[in-house]
């Protein structure tokens, strides 16, 4: 299995596929809150940050064993995702 990707690694990922830029920008907490007077649907993040402030590792390989499953690559998964959602 691959190493474990970072949030900014797998952006990397998306911009390179999409052929755009892979900027990324991280708002601040409180102008979350401030967002979320005004839109809705940013009203229910803070309440969901402590998601965004460790990591997330995910290992398939007891799944794939037990299940004959082959996982999809990072760069492939991407990949197909892009395709799928342009056309």
């Amino acid at each position: 299995h691959p190493a474990a990707l970072t949030g900014k690694q797998l952006i990397s990922l998306f911009a390179k596929e999409m052929n755009a830029p892979d900027k990324v920008s991280v708002l601040p907490g409180w102008l979350i809150k401030a967002i979320g007077l005004f839109v809705p649907i940013m009203k229910e993040m803070p309440e969901m940050m402590y998601q965004y402030d460790r990591d997330y590792v995910f290992n398939s390989t007891k799944f794939d064993r037990r299940f004959d499953f082959k996982t999809t690559t990072y760069p492939d998964g991407i990949k197909e995702t892009v395709e799928k959602s342009i056309m």
